[in-house]
């Protein structure tokens, strides 16, 4: 079952650690000079050593010990051999390795070291007219079973039996044009080898049967030319089984064959399918049933055969299967290739049913099946390492390197549970590589709690466990936090610890996952993106695949607030303040942490203050708020003007905020944006009053003698634009000589309207004078202003203080 450590999880994760899960690689290394490449690779002793052969330029013996530092390395260039194709140890713990040349160039070859290397003998079989073996096998009595073909023109199918001193006991020929693929021995010491057309199209499928010292027990042919058997299996009755077909072309489909043991008698061949191909692997289970898959042309094949030869499903697929393996509860998988790039992977139950039918991202040469129901693949051309899970998903992809035409064509499981590939090729050399079971622990990112503690919780995945004599052996690994951008006491908490793996908790199959939790501290500040590591250490029965894991600290989202405003005045030009700030979600106040100035984006909606009239309405200036501030403010400057105006209104929108270290803001409630109205106060209007002109007390008709303007402070005049009028009162003045009513008259009477329609910045008081029948003196009419009344909602409006302003006087002549 799986343990949970600390308190529960913030925020869940995401992403399936089983399909993301990555196994470390134990070395990966070229042991060979280019154009050369592993064909074989076997594990011996109980320390798990590797030894790999192959070439293509000369032969290699390759000794690795399960870390990958090589024990020995052996290039042999002489006596015509050009690759190794198979390698075995003897019951004294030496090694056997045989190969050879090619069909028409060099010999059979069988070398013999000892575990350290020395070469005890190094044999060549031939004339130098071509020759190879192809497998070796050890009998009870040490003893080494060699097959391949010689260099006969044509050539013939061979086995050579060796003593242990590399002495030729036999060397038999079989059939023209022929070669032997795999061989198996009987638990009398008998010989059973199977092949068939050596490549030239003209040799026919072989089996073949031998007594230990030699004595031909059958010998039989089948199928047409081009034909090969290419794997035997000794059935549990001492009976034969091979599987094989022919290339396209030659007029074979894929059989299997059944033969006596005893003497060859057949007890059934038959093909499966009326299209060219040939059956690339089998399994026989232990009620004798046969599973095989084959490859064909544009499809491949899956059949399922009784003891008899009859059919219990034989189905086509799309894809040619070149591997297939059986499950423990009878399943089957079969791996190959999709076309020219895609893969093919299906599975299917004891009864045939398709469990899935996958296309995959890479074509499929070489597969390994688990207990568990893993699948390990190696791609069919480059140097990818697949893993699936037992429902075909993809666990991984491995890509070692990309060296042209080189390819990874040996594939081989050890006792303890880790993986090797081998191969090569022109633009790179013998490559040996191995993977092992590693512990992976994820990245997280989650968010700051609003207030308190939380907790992040981070993943660590196990791939598989290790064995030691076929027991899963539990895996331990430390963990603890170490130092980041975020505060340790400030954001999170020092954690550390050890996790346990025990096999028994998990189910085959299963992800085998711990977890880790780290407290997580709430503060005031807008930091944005804050990291801090958990770091793995001291693993026991396991590899550490990702060591450190990244656990990034997002501000729980803020908001952006207008906090206040202050209205502008044409008065001294002072500006309209816009105050906004940063809150959390509970509208408690956040200071910026960033490292930079936070910038609010904004523009100017539709007030009734004028852009560019009344007020500059740039965007330019930058409303921040700067390291360390909880707010910012933007000052809009506010331009004069020659009219007296009701206040007016400036709309600022904030529209979004420019952040660093990927905080994120937003507006309450998930608002687009958000407004504030503040107002432009119009300057104070000063009214006044001037003498226009003198009159004669002759004069009958009105004349305007005193003018009323509006002016500003500094006495330039003002137009009134509110809308509404003003209404300026007067009176006559104390110093005035003449008398109102007896030698003259205001029209107006005593108040006199300023019109509010923009149209002029003054008004006159026109007067009246009274005719007398004696005659006069010069009078002085003196007038002065008592008080004005405007709009409410515009500027002051004043009575000018100035006494040159607030009274004057005009002269009516006399007639004397």
């Amino acid at each position: 079952m799986k343990k949970t450590y600390l308190v529960s999880l913030l925020l869940p994760f995401l992403c399936n650690s089983l399909y993301a899960q990555e196994m470390p690689s134990v070395f990966n290394k070229s042991l060979a000079e280019k154009g050369n490449q592993y064909k074989k690779v076997i594990v011996i002793d109980d320390e798990e050593n590797i030894l790999a052969v192959g070439g293509g330029q000369e032969g290699i013996i390759t000794k690795c010990n399960r870390s990958g530092d090589v024990l020995f390395n052996k290039v042999i260039t002489k006596g015509g051999i050009s690759f190794y194709n198979d390698i075995t140890a003897d019951r004294n713990g030496n090694l056997v390795a045989v190969g050879g040349g090619t069909i028409g160039v060099g010999n059979s070859r069988i070398t013999k070291l000892t575990s350290k290397g020395d070469i005890i003998f190094d044999k060549s079989i031939g004339q130098k007219t071509g020759g190879y073996f192809t497998r070796i096998i050890v009998d009870s009595s040490n003893n080494y079973i060699a097959i391949g073909t010689d260099g006969s023109k044509p050539s013939s199918a061979r086995i050579v039996k060796f003593t242990a001193k590399g002495d030729v006991i036999f060397d038999k020929a079989f059939g023209t044009h022929n070669v032997f693929f795999d061989a198996a021995l009987t638990e009398d010491g008998d010989i059973v080898a199977v092949g068939g057309d050596v490549g030239d199209m003209e040799g026919r499928a072989r089996i073949t049967k031998i007594s230990q010292k030699g004595d031909i027990v059958f010998d039989v042919e089948l199928a047409r030319n081009g034909a090969s058997f290419a794997k035997v299996v000794l059935l549990s009755d001492d009976n034969v089984l091979a599987v094989g077909g022919g290339a396209y072309g030659t007029g074979n489909p894929c059989r299997i064959a059944k033969l006596r043991g005893e003497d060859g008698q057949v007890i059934y061949d038959k093909p499966y399918s009326t299209a060219d191909g040939r059956f690339s692997d089998v399994y026989v289970n232990n009620d004798g049933r046969v599973v095989a898959c084959a490859e064909e042309y544009e499809q491949g094949r899956i059949v399922q055969l009784r003891p008899d030869g009859t059919e219990i499903y034989n189905k086509t697929f799309s894809g040619a299967f070149h591997a297939l393996k059986m499950g423990t509860a009878g399943e089957v998988v079969a791996v190959g290739e999709l076309g020219k790039s895609q893969g093919k992977m299906v599975k299917l139950r004891g009864d045939g049913a398709v469990m899935y039918d996958n296309a995959v991202d890479l074509s499929i040469g070489k597969m390994l099946l688990t207990e568990d129901g893993e699948v390990y693949a190696l791609s069919s051309k480059g140097y990818n390492l697949l893993k699936y899970d037992p429902f075909g998903r993809q666990m991984f992809n491995k890509t070692f390197g990309n060296y042209g035409d080189a390819v990874l064509n040996v594939l081989e499981q050890t006792p303890s549970g880790e993986v090797i590939a081998g191969g090569g090729g022109l633009e790179d050399g013998g490559r040996l590589i191995k993977i092992t079971h590693g512990l992976v622990i994820n990245d997280v990112t989650v968010s700051e709690p609003v207030n308190g503690i939380s907790t992040a919780s981070l993943t660590v995945t196990l791939t598989g466990f290790l064995r030691k004599k076929g027991i899963r052996s539990p895996v331990t690994v430390n963990y603890a936090s170490s130092n980041g951008s975020a505060s340790l006491k400030e954001d999170y908490v020092q954690t550390e610890g050890s996790l346990f793996f025990v096999p028994s908790d998990y189910f085959p199959g299963s992800s085998i996952t711990q977890t880790i939790q780290v407290p997580l501290l709430s503060d005031n500040l807008l930091e944005g993106k804050e990291v801090f590591g958990v770091e793995l250490s001291k693993p026991q029965n396991a590899y550490i695949t990702k060591a450190k894991a990244t656990v990034s600290i997002i501000d729980q989202p803020a908001m952006l607030k207008f906090v206040g405003g202050k209205d502008g005045t044409e008065k001294d030009l002072q500006p309209v303040n816009f105050y906004a700030g940063i809150f959390k979600q509970d509208n408690s106040p956040l200071i910026n942490k960033t490292g930079s100035p936070l910038n609010i984006a904004y523009n100017f909606g539709s007030g009734s203050a004028m852009p560019g009239t009344d007020f500059v309405a740039s965007t330019k200036p930058l409303f921040t708020i700067d390291t360390g501030r909880s707010e910012g403010t933007l000052q809009v400057k506010v331009k004069d003007d020659n009219s007296y105006e009701l206040k007016k209104s400036v709309i600022l929108e904030l529209t979004g905020a420019k952040t660093a270290n990927e905080s994120i803001i937003g507006f309450e409630g998930g608002a687009s944006s958000l407004t504030r109205m503040q107002y432009i106060i119009d300057q104070p209007a000063y009214v006044g009053i001037m003498k226009l002109a003198d009159r004669n007390r002759s004069a009958t008709t009105p004349s305007s003698m005193f003018r009323i303007v509006l002016t500003k402070e500094d006495g330039n005049v003002l137009t009134n634009c509110t809308g509404d009028d003003i209404k300026v009162f007067f009176g006559i003045d104390e110093s005035s000589t003449a008398s109102l009513g007896k030698d003259f008259v205001i029209l107006e009477g005593d108040m006199v309207k300023m019109l509010g329609e923009c149209d002029n910045a003054e008004t006159v008081l026109k007067v009246v004078t009274v005719n007398s029948r004696t005659q006069e003196d010069d009078k002085t009419v003196a007038v002065k202003i008592a008080s004005v009344t405007g709009p409410q909602n515009a500027g002051a409006l004043l009575v000018n203080p100035d006494d040159k302003w607030k009274k004057t006087s005009a002269v009516i002549r006399g007639t004397k």
